[in-house]
């Protein structure tokens, strides 16, 4: 499980779910294929984090311009402290 989290570093859990879904639509074309069931493989799992970006990354960009510019009443300042701390820009 550690692999997965390395990988999908800032993804929500929306992202994580459509990563599991685009891994066993993979699958259900291979069964398809071949005739018979096929399990979800850790190359499902790779394509399918390697064809997805965390969709955090845009709501963080947003929101630390707002925290950044905006923020009259530091609302956001939590925003920023996290972003620092994990690196995102």
């Amino acid at each position: 499980m550690k692999r997965w989290s390395d990988m999908t570093t800032h993804f929500s859990g929306a992202d994580l779910e459509q990563i599991v879904r685009d891994a066993v639509e993979k699958a259900i074309e291979r069964s398809l294929e071949s005739g018979s069931i096929q399990p979800i493989t850790d190359n499902d799992m790779k394509a399918s984090i390697a064809g997805r970006k965390p969709t955090t990354l845009d709501w963080f960009s947003t929101a630390k311009n707002y925290a950044t510019f905006s923020d009259i009443n530091k609302d956001y300042e939590q925003v920023l402290d996290y972003a620092k701390t994990h690196r995102i820009k």
